[in-house]
């Protein structure tokens, strides 16, 4: 019993705080408060076991969302958080469910899990969320979600690149890369109904578009979200925008895409590429059985493609150059260097101090991009920041390389932004190091979205 000594309001307070704190809310209802601090998952709190996903990455609003969840304990909820900047921190907490039965499900394939739990959508307004799997042995997982609005049509759009975090996930024990034996075994393909494996369950968004998006919210731009596949199957949200951004590690497209991202920027939309390797491999997306969920079809090896018109091998092998794209072209990986030239007048670099220039040499690697000798930008690119880097581990004669960041104008259309280094959001935004690193990457990629989100670039720097 509290101290009578308490006001009444008080007491109130505090006996309405402890019955929400103890009560499970009703499935799919509005939470309308806000996580602590401690919203992020701690190692010791993460298993591979617990973990789920969404028959889609991106839902329109109104959509009912079944969520497949596979857990050992013996129920769990969920916590829906949209990410941006709220004065509690970067994830609010918008919906919560009811405990609901686990099922052990890792043992099967995840195109046969059943779903186990779901909620409703019409209450959450447009944004990237995260959901947060919680069990009741206290282990938890993320899955990545974007609500898309379509009564909203913002002047900038932010692309979550779905593909490449797909490609990389080794959930099943293979990735697009290796598998138990190697290349040989590698997926050629990947079935998007699958938890990551990494990233407390978000894969590689973890580290190359989480912290971009903190920082996109913090500045207050209108600005929309949506995933890679979206713009494969609708290219129609790319219409009538300003700036289109892409997230630090955004290595696969489809040739839909490419060709959808390349007619708005003609259209008077900035592209702006905020890591490196960008449009380097060529997939194809299929529609899965369920005409819900999609698979991605990467050989990366024309011979073994059974598609020749189109195979999915680097776009670059295929005649398109990433240039043509983003004003640049994948150097190597890993890269080990540093800028040694800025274009101290370019406006992106403006109110930086010397501490700051030299503070940018921190984000170069793990994965650069540099000017092609033969630049396939229909309009004219400006190399504002350059450097040399060492590529590879081969310390006796090893591969010298450049990294660029470039700027590109066009007569007839939408400019471009490449900042060439894949280290922007890891190592500038994500790393909790020197200070002096984030405030550098922060206000070029304020000037840069501020500026690009007005209107065409010029070639006024």
């Amino acid at each position: 019993m509290f101290p009578i000594m308490f006001k009444f309001t008080k007491f109130l307070a505090v006996a309405i705080a402890t019955l929400l704190a103890a009560m499970v809310l009703p499935s799919s209802s509005n939470a309308g408060f806000s996580t602590s601090a401690n919203w992020q998952i701690e190692k010791r709190e993460w298993r591979q076991s617990t973990g789920g996903y969404l028959l889609a990455t991106s839902n329109n609003r109104g959509d009912n969302v079944s969520v497949f969840v596979t857990c050992n304990a013996k129920t769990f909820s969920l916590s829906i958080g949209k990410i941006g900047n709220f004065h509690e921190g970067e994830f609010k907490e918008k919906l919560a469910t009811a405990a609901s039965p686990c099922i052990k499900q890792s043992a099967l394939p995840t195109s046969k899990w059943v779903s186990n739990t779901s909620f409703e959508t019409s209450q959450l307004e447009g944004g990237m969320y995260l959901i947060k799997i919680i069990d009741a042995d206290g282990f938890k997982s993320f899955i990545p979600m974007v609500i898309r609005d379509e009564a909203s049509k913002s002047r900038a759009v932010f692309v979550v690149p779905t593909m490449t975090m797909f490609a990389y996930n080794s959930w099943s024990g293979r990735n697009t890369y290796e598998g138990t034996k190697g290349f040989e075994d590698r997926l050629r393909i990947v079935d998007f109904r699958a938890p990551f494996d990494t990233g407390f369950g978000t894969g590689k968004y973890w580290n190359y578009v989480h912290p971009l998006i903190v920082e996109i919210e913090k500045l207050g731009i209108d600005v929309d979200y949506v995933t890679d596949i979206d713009l494969h199957f609708s290219p129609d949200l790319l219409r009538n925008r300003k700036l289109y951004i892409s997230a630090g590690h955004d290595e696969y497209w489809t040739k839909a895409e490419r060709e959808s991202v390349i007619e708005a920027r003609k259209s008077g939309m900035n592209l702006v590429f905020l890591g490196a390797n960008a449009g380097y491999w060529q997939a194809r997306l299929r529609t899965n059985d369920d005409k819900k969920s999609v698979s991605m079809e990467i050989y990366k090896s024309k011979k073994e493609d059974p598609n020749k018109r189109t195979p999915t091998i680097r776009f670059r092998d295929a005649g398109y150059s990433e240039s043509e794209l983003n004003g640049v072209q994948y150097t190597c990986f890993p890269a080990q260097g540093g800028f040694d030239y800025f274009d101290k007048s370019f406006f992106g670099f403006k109110g930086m101090s010397e501490r700051d220039f030299v503070a940018l040499n921190k984000v170069v690697g793990p994965e650069v991009d540099e000017t092609p000798s033969v630049n396939r930008f229909a309009g004219r690119v400006q190399v504002v920041a350059e450097g040399e880097v060492k590529c590879g581990n081969r310390w006796f004669f090893p591969k010298i390389g450049r990294v660029n960041m470039v700027y590109g104008t066009s007569s007839n259309g939408g400019g471009v932004f490449s900042v060439g280094t894949m280290g922007w959001a890891l190592h500038g935004l994500r790393s909790s190091g020197d200070t002096s690193v984030k405030e550098a990457v922060i206000t070029v990629t304020r000037n840069v979205l501020l500026r690009g989100i007005q209107g065409p670039f010029s070639r006024e720097k």
